[in-house]
């Protein structure tokens, strides 16, 4: 299990580890978040990030499962953890 101190952490985590796997350069594209909701409950956040020549990656953070799944620009699953993170 992946241990993060808070959801800063797991912002930071999540856009290095997209960055990577797409070989794009730590600070230079912009990455997005949105809550994933079933009515009016909350049950996750999906993060976007948008680099050049149409790059779209993405990770899905499943808060009741503590799942984290990373998602390339091909749409294909590329790496899922276990994550634990501290709640603001």
């Amino acid at each position: 299990m992946t241990e993060l101190p808070d959801t800063d952490a797991l912002r930071t985590f999540v856009y290095e580890t997209l960055c990577h796997h797409e070989r794009l350069e730590v600070g230079q594209f912009r990455m997005t978040e949105q809550v994933l909701k079933s009515g009016s409950d909350g049950w996750g956040v999906i993060f976007r990030l948008s680099g050049p020549r149409q790059v779209q990656a993405s990770a899905v953070w499943v808060w009741h499962q503590r799942k984290l799944m990373f998602y390339g620009s091909s749409g294909r699953q590329f790496r899922k953890f276990d994550v634990s993170v501290t709640p603001d």
